[in-house]
């Protein structure tokens, strides 16, 4: 096992178990988090999201891309994705530590749970771990623009702005389903172009 990996292997029970004991604390672990995710529109394009990269997978010519790393890592980001990335552009409005935890279970989601999995599927890690890395971060951070959206009025507006994020008034994707289906295309560009050898 790589240092890369037994960071991993120690740092996300860490983080885990943070959560768990002090769940008040934290964004991610609050009722009002999982309301403001679980809304139709987001479940709506999590789910050919999750199928597509499922289906995609034997079609790559990528040995080390299966259903179960795809699915693990796609599940990953639409759960937390959104609100790493609304943690992130906050500035000071959470404790220090969720910036922490938020890097931690990105970097779970990007590459050690990519990793971890291939390790024990085939007993050695990937030479693509480095590449994964950038292309799945880039994926998650993608993610989490797109889920952390929310449509006021008759324009799309960022959900992680509002003082009361993600309480409150999460709007209508109404209004922001244009610039919504403009980052799936995109997001979905990218993992073709990524499929077929294009990038």
């Amino acid at each position: 096992m790589t240092p890369w990996l037994i960071a991993g292997a120690v740092l996300v029970p860490v983080a885990l178990l943070a959560l768990a004991l002090r769940p008040a604390r934290y964004t991610l672990t609050r009722r009002a988090y999982w309301r403001w995710l679980l809304r139709p529109w987001r479940l709506a394009t999590f789910a050919p999201a999750l199928v597509g990269i499922i289906l995609i997978a034997p079609y790559t010519g990528d040995p080390y891309w299966d259903a179960v790393d795809a699915s693990v890592m796609a599940t990953a980001t639409f759960l937390t994705a959104p609100w790493a990335v609304g943690v992130f552009t906050r500035g000071r409005r959470h404790p220090a530590d969720e910036y922490a935890i938020a890097l931690i279970l990105l970097l779970f989601s990007a590459s050690w749970s990519y990793d971890g999995w291939l390790l024990f599927r085939d007993g050695v890690v990937p030479r693509t771990s480095s590449e994964n890395l950038v292309a799945s971060t880039c994926l998650y951070l993608f993610g989490g623009l797109l889920w952390a959206l929310e449509g006021h009025g008759r324009r799309p507006t960022w959900g992680p702005r509002r003082p009361d994020w993600p309480g409150g008034d999460a709007g209508s994707f109404r209004a922001l389903w244009p610039l919504a289906a403009a980052l799936m295309l995109f997001i979905a560009l990218l993992m073709i172009s990524s499929a077929v050898g294009w990038v």
